[in-house]
This record gives structure tokens, C-alpha cells and sequence, in this order.
């Protein structure tokens, strides 16, 4: 028990402080404490900075596979494939991250200096990127570029080396092949813009004319897409151009739809066509309108009192040939041409004394608008005559205060000048007769060696003096050989 107090005794004693002793010991162990502390936590921001700045100095990893799109378009086995850089996208994701490697430059000081260097910095990054655009945009390629098919296999890769750009900037570039289908090309369609064109020639040569009309056609296509050289005024042979214009062919072509051809030359098919000239006329047709007029005169004689004064078996006709026009082209009349059949008819007249004079007139029968067929063939009936004849009374003396009226002119002169002259306003004359109509007044006449290099007549309608072609020797020859008509009864 006094052994226990005493133990307990000392060590109360040596835990108490001596009043005599310093507290040196005691400062320093927390001096050393907080020193200790401090060094941790300098240590601890060290490391703290190393790791950020090696955080910081990291590469950037682009994948620049994503930033690649590619694009299919044109037609099938003919499209061609289009690489799309993603820039929107490639600058929203990098700008400000990727720096160039060893390159720094100075700061300014100061306010001014601050505010500048900010600017350059932004400046400076918006650089940076369009540099590293620009190198990685000619990077990647397509297998095949032209020529596709919808379902073709094209594959996009890099094939060139990244490293150059990553040892000049803190990037790391990542690429991945990729195969692609080809598709969304369109199919071409190739029509021929004339099947839907339906060309037709109307009338008779040479002043047919074409008409156009749509056959099944689609709603994009419209006559007024169609140009015509030449839509009227056209002879057989004759040559026209049908074009589709421009404005369709664009049209069509945005639809996917292109012409075969665009242009197309028609030729004027055989027609019946108008006669141009009075050479044109066959012997056999001739002949008929020969004997059309003598019938008609015939009847003239026979159906009223001329019998009493006129010696039927003595009429005898001559046919001195044949007057041609053919319409102007700038003549806004009816009618394309007109044929005068001329004859000189002799008929022995009885006067009252009973004596018998031998008179002589001229008459001719008119035709319009003659015709031949696609052969050559005439296409004209004798009764088509006008009249079958001028209807111009002529007034022969039987004896006092008596005359015999017959219709005609008393020469081929004064038939010209009242049926044929008025009409060369409007018309082209040809004369093939084997007389010249002489002693016309007002007319002056062509000579006959002059009129030979000349294949028509032309007379201005403010011409007081027109010029007539006239050649006998000609006439003869393209006048087929038809015999004189003695008399009505040998011609009927």
C-alpha cells in the first residue's frame, strides 16, 4: 500500500511542469508542424501544376473521319461523288483548342497592351484552325469519283501522312475508313420531242402551208415551244426546219427528261399543185378545152337567130394560143392563176342584099385556179370555163338599121386590152400566143427578140405602158400539134 502511494507520488510529480523550465520545447515542435504542413501542401500545388500543365499540353484528338460527308448526285452510271468538308462543325468543336508547337510571341504591357493582346489572341486561334482546315481538307478521297450506278461500293479513306501536321501543332489526328453505297441518283429519261409532234401540209403547190398539233404529249410541252422556218408559201420539194427552243429543252432537262434531237427538217411532199405556167399544158387537155369552146360556140350560134344570118357550115376557128398569169405574191386577191384560151373565129355573115361577108373576131374562154395532180396531170374539166367565153357584144352590120350581135372582141389587140391588161396589177403574164396583140392603145409591145430572155411579164398597177412578152416561135414549138377546127359540125 505505501508502495503504490508512493509510485502514484512521482508520477504526478514528473507530469507536473517545473515552474523553473522554459517553454522552448513546446514552440518548436509546432513550428515544426506547421512547416511540416506547408511543405504538403506546396508539394501538393507543384504537383497540382504539373499535371494541369501537363493536362494542358496535351493533344488535341480529332477524328477526322466525322467531319467528312460525301455526297452522290447526277445521273445513274454517270454520277459522280462530291467530298463535303463539315466546317460549321469542325470549328465548333476546335476553335481556341489547338495551338502551333514552339511558337510564342511577346506580350505587350499595360492596359493597351492587355486589350491588344487579347485581340491578337482571339485573331490568332480563328488562324490557327484555318490552317489546320486547310491541311486536313486535302487529305481524305473517294475510290471512285464518276462514273457510278446507284448500288455501287466506294470507300473514303487517308492514305496521307498525318505526322507533319501533328509535329506543328498539339493535335492528334484519327482517321477511319469508311465504305459507302452509292445512291439517290437519278435515272436519265431520252425522248424525242418530235413524237409528240404531229406535222401536216395543207393545200396545193406552191402555197401549201403546215399546220402543227400535239399528240400525247405531256403538260410541260406546248406548241409554243415550236419555231417553223417557213409555215406557208411552200411548193413541193421545198425544205423547213421544225426546232424546239431553248426554254423546253431547259425545262425538260430539270425534270431529268433529255432530248434526242432538237431540230428536224421536213420536206414538202407531193401535192397537187397550182399551174405556173401556160406551157404546162398536155396536147390531150388542150385538145378538150379546144372543143369545150367550140360547142360553146357552136351553141351560141344555133340557139338564137344568128342561124338566119350566119352560114353555120362555113364557120371555121383558128387558135392562136394561150395567155398565162399567175398570182403575185404580195396580191391579196382570190385566185392563184388564170388561163385565156384565144381563138380567131371566121364566120361567113348573110346580109339583107343576100350578098355574104366574110367577118373575123376574137374570143377566148377563161379558166381559174388549175390544177395538177402529184403525175403532172391536169386536173381541169372543159365545162370549168368562166363564161366559156368573153361576154362582150360585138355589133356587125347586116344592112340598114340592122346588126348582127356576137360576143367577142374584133381583135386579139382589144381583147387584151379589156380582159387580160386590167388583171397584170395582180398577176404575172405569160403570153404563148402565136399573134402580138398590135395596135393597142396606150400599150407599147415588147419585141418579140427581147421578150424571148424574158419568162414573164410584170406590169406595175401605176404603169399607164405595161410590157407583154410575146413569142410566136416559141408558141409553136411547146404547143403540141393540134389540127385547125374547120367548122362546128366537123368539131362536134
Amino acid at each position: 500500500m505505501p508502495g503504490r502511494a508512493l509510485q502514484h507520488l512521482l508520477r504526478k510529480e514528473r507530469d507536473m511542469p517545473s515552474p523553473m523550465k522554459k517553454p522552448s520545447f513546446n514552440v518548436s515542435k509546432k513550428m515544426k508542424r506547421n512547416c511540416i504542413v506547408l511543405a504538403c501542401i506546396g508539394a501538393l500545388f507543384l504537383i497540382g501544376m504539373t499535371a494541369f500543365g501537363a493536362y494542358n499540353s496535351r493533344p488535341v484528338k480529332i477524328p477526322l473521319d466525322k467531319f467528312y460527308q460525301v455526297e452522290f448526285t447526277g445521273e445513274d452510271g454517270l454520277g459522280e461523288g462530291k467530298l463535303i468538308f463539315q466546317k460549321e462543325d469542325f470549328e465548333k468543336n476546335y476553335l481556341g483548342k489547338i495551338k502551333r508547337k514552339g511558337r510564342y510571341s511577346k506580350r505587350s504591357r499595360g492596359i493597351s497592351g492587355m486589350m491588344t493582346n487579347l485581340f491578337l489572341k482571339e485573331a490568332e486561334k480563328e488562324i490557327i484552325l484555318s490552317e489546320v482546315e486547310y491541311a486536313v481538307m486535302q487529305l481524305p478521297e473517294l475510290s471512285e469519283e464518276s462514273r457510278l450506278e446507284n448500288g455501287d461500293h466506294v470507300s473514303l479513306s487517308c492514305k496521307e501522312d498525318l505526322s507533319w501536321i501533328e509535329k506543328s501543332y498539339n493535335v492528334k489526328l484519327l482517321w477511319e475508313d469508311k465504305d459507302l453505297v452509292v445512291k439517290g441518283l437519278y435515272e436519265r429519261t431520252d425522248v424525242n420531242p418530235f413524237d409528240f409532234l404531229d406535222v401536216q401540209f395543207t393545200g396545193n403547190s406552191p402555197q401549201m402551208r403546215v399546220e402543227l398539233a400535239l399528240k400525247n404529249a405531256p403538260s410541260w410541252m406546248e406548241l409554243g415551244d415550236v419555231n417553223v422556218s417557213k409555215r406557208e408559201g411552200l411548193a413541193s420539194g421545198d425544205k423547213i426546219q421544225v426546232t424546239f427552243y431553248q426554254e423546253l429543252t431547259r425545262k425538260a432537262e430539270k425534270e431529268h427528261i433529255y432530248f434526242l434531237e432538237t431540230e428536224k427538217e421536213y420536206e414538202v411532199p407531193k401535192a397537187n399543185a397550182y399551174w405556173t405556167s401556160g406551157k404546162d399544158i398536155p396536147g390531150d387537155t388542150l385538145r378538150l378545152l379546144q372543143e369545150a369552146f367550140m360547142d360553146s360556140l357552136h351553141r351560141e350560134m344555133t340557139g338564137g337567130t344568128e342561124g338566119e344570118y350566119v352560114d353555120l357550115s362555113g364557120i371555121s376557128v383558128q387558135y392562136l394560143g394561150n395567155y398565162f398569169l399567175s398570182r403575185k405574191e404580195d396580191a391579196p386577191v382570190l385566185g392563184h392563176n388564170r388561163l385565156f384560151l384565144l381563138f380567131e373565129v371566121h364566120v361567113p355573115l348573110k346580109l339583107k342584099d343576100g350578098s355574104v361577108q366574110n367577118i373575123q373576131y376574137c374570143n377566148g374562154i377563161e379558166y381559174q385556179d388549175l390544177l395538177m395532180d402529184q403525175d403532172g396531170k391536169a386536173l381541169v374539166k372543159p365545162e370549168d370555163g368562166i363564161g366559156m367565153g368573153a361576154v362582150h357584144p360585138i355589133a356587125f352590120p347586116l344592112g340598114e338599121d340592122d346588126s348582127l350581135y356576137l360576143y367577142g372582141y374584133k381583135d386579139y389587140a382589144e381583147f387584151y386590152k379589156q380582159e387580160i391588161f386590167p388583171l397584170l396589177t395582180d398577176f404575172r403574164g405569160e403570153d404563148n400566143s402565136l399573134k402580138a396583140p398590135e395596135a393597142v392603145s396606150g400599150i407599147s409591145v415588147q419585141p418579140s427578140s427581147q421578150a424571148s430572155r424574158e419568162g414573164s411579164t410584170e406590169v406595175s398597177a401605176n404603169s399607164a405602158s405595161p410590157t407583154m412578152e410575146t413569142s410566136a416561135e416559141t408558141s409553136v414549138k411547146t404547143e403540141p400539134a393540134v389540127p385547125s377546127i374547120a367548122s362546128a359540125e366537123s368539131s362536134s
